[in-house]
């Protein structure tokens, strides 16, 4: 799943995340490395699950929600002047 950052006058950054759906980690790219910032995953019931602060500059990030019973899960990625949000399925075998 690709997103664009939602701001017309910054510098476009692309994010990519994969696998979707997922057993347990979930992998953010973005096309340049992006500030610190969190990502906060919620449940279908819009409930917080998880926050995942990252506190340095990259371009790849990676989460664990192996703690996640198997379901559909809503994230956003808020990082400097960026925000980017999607929905991703984790899945218990």
């Amino acid at each position: 799943m690709e997103f664009d950052n939602d701001h017309e006058n910054d510098t476009e950054i692309t994010c990519v995340v994969y696998p979707n759906p997922t057993e347990g980690i979930i992998n953010f790219e973005f096309s340049t490395p992006v500030e610190c910032g969190f990502i906060e995953l919620y449940n279908i019931n819009g409930q917080i699950v998880s926050v995942f602060e990252f506190l340095s500059k990259s371009s790849q990030l990676q989460i664990d929600v192996s703690h996640c019973k198997s379901g559909v899960y809503m994230y956003k990625v808020i990082t400097g002047n960026h925000f980017y949000s999607g929905r991703v399925s984790v899945i218990k075998n």
